[in-house]
C-alpha cells in the first residue's frame, strides 16, 4: 500500500529569527549576563588605560584570563553581585528614557557624541538606546519628544514643523526625519514611509521658499500636506530624530538651530 507524505513532512519550517540583543540582555539572568561580559573580556581585551578599572571585576569572580566563575563566591557576594546588576541596568533604563543633551526647541542633541572617553554610564546608556552614535564631524542626531513648547508629543494630536527659507537643516551629505514609537520601532504606514528629508524627491515649497513638514496619524487631507508627510502613531507618545550627516559648522557650533514643533489640531 502507499501513503501520501503528510503535509507537515513536506513543510519547511523557517526559525524564528532572534531576539534583538537588548531583548536578550533584558531576559538575561545576572549570571549569564556575568558569563558572556567574561567571555568578551577574553576575546577583547580592554585598552590598557581600562585594565584598572576591569581589574576591580575580581571582587565578585570575573576576570580576563578566567571570565566569571561564580563557584569561587560565597553566597553573600553572589547574591551582592546579582544586586548590583538589577540595581545597574535600572539606572541603564532610567538614563536610556530621558531626553540627552543640550534642549533646542524641544529638540535634544548631544554635543559631544561618539566621544566617550572614560564615561563608561554614557556609553552604556547608548549601547542600551541605540547601535551608536558617530562623532559630530560625521553626523549629529537631534531628538524630539515634546513641541517647541514643551509638551509630549501624542500620536492622537497632529504637529507641523515649518523650516523659513535658507533655514534647512545646513548638512553637506543629507538630513532626514524619523518617527519612532514609544518603544523605538519604526512606525508601520501604509505608504511605507519612515522618515523623510533632502533626498525625497516631490517635497513640498511655499511661495516664499519656506517648507512646512506634517506629523499625525491621519492622512493629511491636501496634496502639499501629503508630500511633507510623515506618519506617526495612532496613539500614545513617539519621538522624532532629526539626523545631519556631514553637518556643517553652523550645526556642530550651535549657530544653527531647528524650529520647534508646532501642534496644530
Amino acid at each position: 500500500a502507499t501513503h501520501d507524505t503528510p503535509l507537515w513532512e513536506r513543510t519547511q519550517l523557517a526559525p524564528l529569527p532572534p531576539a534583538p540583543p537588548v531583548q536578550q540582555i533584558a531576559k538575561m539572568e545576572p549570571e549569564t549576563f556575568f558569563h558572556w561580559l567574561g567571555q568578551l573580556m577574553h576575546d577583547n581585551p580592554p585598552a590598557r588605560e581600562h585594565v584598572a578599572h576591569v581589574a576591580q571585576f575580581a571582587a565578585f569572580g570575573l576576570t580576563m584570563r578566567q571570565g566569571f566563575a561564580p563557584d569561587t563566591l560565597d553566597a553573600e557576594t553572589r547574591d551582592g553581585a546579582a544586586k548590583g546588576y538589577h540595581a545597574a541596568m535600572a539606572t541603564l533604563r532610567e538614563g536610556a528614557g530621558r531626553p540627552a543633551g543640550v534642549p533646542m526647541n524641544g529638540w535634544n542633541c548631544a554635543p559631544a557624541a561618539g566621544e566617550w572617553q572614560d564615561r563608561f554610564m554614557t556609553r552604556a546608556i547608548i549601547a542600551l538606546r541605540s547601535l551608536g552614535q558617530n562623532t559630530v564631524e560625521e553626523s549629529i542626531y537631534l531628538n524630539a519628544m515634546t513641541d517647541g513648547t514643551g509638551q509630549a508629543l501624542d500620536g492622537r494630536k497632529e504637529y507641523r514643523l515649518r523650516f523659513a527659507a535658507g533655514s534647512l537643516p545646513p548638512a553637506q551629505c543629507f538630513w532626514s526625519i524619523t518617527a519612532y514609537t514609544e518603544e523605538a520601532f519604526l512606525v508601520p504606514n501604509a505608504l511605507n514611509r519612515c522618515s523623510i528629508g533632502s533626498r525625497d524627491a516631490g517635497l513640498h515649497f511655499d511661495p516664499d521658499g519656506s517648507i512646512a513638514f506634517h506629523f499625525s496619524a491621519q492622512k493629511p487631507a491636501t496634496p502639499e500636506a501629503l508630500a511633507n508627510w510623515l506618519p506617526v502613531p495612532p496613539s500614545g507618545p513617539f519621538r522624532l530624530s532629526l539626523r545631519l550627516y556631514i553637518p556643517s559648522s553652523a550645526a556642530i557650533n550651535g549657530d544653527w538651530v531647528p524650529p520647534g514643533l508646532e501642534q496644530i489640531t
